[in-house]
């Protein structure tokens, strides 16, 4: 018999729907070269949005083929700071080939940024990463 203290989450309201792939190729193409890597990196690996943002050239690894996600990007009422990932767990997923090709010529063309943010609160203690996108970077080319 169920304990009568516990209930059923509720669903949320609004309905969130992936976007079709002819769309997600389609923003890829026109988006701005400095920006496509959060596409394709997104789209190729699932990573979500702020795992993107908190990807780093350390948690690139070429010769096994995999991303180390070890933080992500977050806002509260505007307010930006680095979290752990989602459920508070790092993990390490696959990257393709296609991937892998995407992410060597963003580094070529692109530099490192080095953000400094909060870490785990939008008050919590200032950290610095080296991240290979942001959005608080101005987009210019490295060369």
């Amino acid at each position: 018999m169920p304990a009568k203290s516990v209930r059923w989450p509720k669903a949320p309201q609004e309905r969130r729907d992936a976007w079709r792939l002819e769309t997600a190729l389609r923003v890829r193409d026109v988006i701005s070269p400095r920006n496509r890597i959060a596409v394709v990196v997104g789209l190729g690996c699932g990573l979500r949005q702020g795992e993107v943002f908190g990807l780093g050239p350390e948690d690139i690894d070429y010769a096994r083929g995999v991303l180390h996600v070890r933080r992500q990007i977050q806002a509260v009422r505007g307010r930006l700071y680095f979290a752990l990932p989602r459920g508070k767990k790092t993990r390490t997923v696959d990257m393709p080939s296609s991937v892998d090709d995407e992410l060597k010529r963003h580094v070529e063309a692109f530099r490192p940024v080095e953000v400094e943010l909060p870490w785990g609160e939008p008050e919590g203690q200032a950290r610095k990463f080296l991240l290979l996108y942001s959005p608080l970077d101005s987009g210019t080319p490295s060369r």
